[in-house]
């Protein structure tokens, strides 16, 4: 997952900045996901939550960047977010 999404980040950071009005503006991407199998009985809104936190951590962290959710498979092995 870490890698689809770091993936898309380098994507939209790598086109050609746009002109708006007067300004050239260029357009990056910050994301946050989870990856984890849920525990029985427990909600899609839960793996949302998760997801929007690291989503905010990522906002956070300087923005144009991936963020697991705490938990999630690259997290929980204790490894490093990839670098940008």
């Amino acid at each position: 997952m870490q890698r689809v999404a770091e993936r898309m980040r380098a994507l939209v950071e790598a086109l050609p900045p746009r002109t708006l009005g007067n300004d050239t503006q260029t357009i990056t991407l910050s994301a946050g996901y989870t990856c984890r199998v849920p525990a029985a009985g427990e909600e899609a809104e839960a793996l949302l939550r998760e997801a929007d936190a690291a989503l905010y951590r990522a906002k956070h962290d300087g923005r144009n960047c991936v963020r697991a959710a705490r938990g999630s498979a690259r997290s929980a092995s204790g490894l490093p977010p990839l670098p940008q």
